[in-house]
C-alpha cells in the first residue's frame, strides 16, 4: 500500500476541516495543493530530497486548522447553491405568510364551524406567522448563526414539515369524506412543507466545520 505524500495528507485534512459538498471547498484545496507543490519545488532547488522538500513547505504554509480558519474568516465557505436557496426561502416565507393571514381572516368572516376547528386554523396560522419572522431573521443577523439558535431555527423547519404533511392528510381526507377537494389547501401544504425543507437545510447543524455566517 502505497504512504500518501506529506502534500497530499495535508490538503486530504484541510478538506475534512472544509464544508463538505461544496464547489469552492474543492477550489481551496487545489488551490492550496498547487501553493504547495511550489513551495517545495523551490525546497528541491536548495538540495532536498522530495519528501524532504514537501514536508518543509507543508511546515511553511501552516497548520491545517490555522489555514481552515483563515479561509472562513476572508471567504466564508458555503455551498454555492444557498444564495439562490436563501433568495428562494424568502419568495416562500412571503407566500405562506401570506396564506397564513387569508386563513385567519376566512375564519373570523361568520363561517358557521366548531370552536375548536377555528382555534387551531388561528393558531397555525399565527406559529406560521412566527415561523416566518424567525426564519427572516436567520436569514439577516450574523448572531442566530451559532450553534444553539441555529438548531432551534433547524428544529421550527422540521415543524413546518410535519405541519404541511398534516394538512395535506386532513385535506385529502375530508375530500375523500365529503367530496369537496379545496385546492388552496394542498396548495398551503405543499408550500409548508417546501418552506420546511429549505429552512431545515439552510439551518442544519454544521458538524463538519464552525457555522457559517449569511449575508
Amino acid at each position: 500500500m502505497t504512504t500518501a505524500s506529506p502534500i497530499e495528507e495535508y490538503c486530504r485534512e484541510l478538506k475534512a476541516r472544509l464544508p463538505a459538498g461544496t464547489l469552492r471547498s474543492g477550489r481551496v484545496v487545489r488551490e492550496t495543493r498547487a501553493h504547495l507543490e511550489e513551495l517545495a519545488v523551490q525546497f528541491r532547488s536548495k538540495g532536498l530530497s522530495a519528501e524532504e522538500a514537501q514536508r518543509a513547505a507543508v511546515a511553511q504554509f501552516g497548520r491545517v486548522d490555522d489555514v481552515a480558519a483563515t479561509f472562513a474568516e476572508q471567504a466564508p465557505l458555503e455551498p454555492e447553491n444557498e444564495p439562490m436557496l436563501r433568495r428562494a426561502l424568502t419568495f416562500l416565507v412571503g407566500i405562506t405568510s401570506l396564506f397564513a393571514v387569508a386563513v385567519i381572516l376566512f375564519t373570523f368572516t361568520g363561517h358557521d364551524e366548531a370552536l375548536w376547528w377555528s382555534a387551531i386554523k388561528v393558531t397555525a396560522g399565527i406559529c406560521v406567522m412566527l415561523e416566518a419572522w424567525l426564519t427572516i431573521s436567520f436569514l439577516r443577523h450574523e448572531r442566530l448563526q451559532r450553534d444553539l439558535p441555529r438548531t432551534f431555527v433547524f428544529l421550527t423547519g422540521l415543524a413546518l414539515i410535519a405541519l404541511g404533511s398534516a394538512c395535506g392528510v386532513w385535506s385529502a381526507h375530508l375530500g375523500m369524506v365529503t367530496g369537496d377537494w379545496d385546492a388552496y389547501i394542498a396548495a398551503g401544504a405543499l408550500l409548508l412543507m417546501l418552506q420546511g425543507a429549505v429552512t431545515a437545510w439552510l439551518a442544519r447543524p454544521n458538524l463538519t466545520s464552525s457555522p457559517t455566517p449569511v449575508a
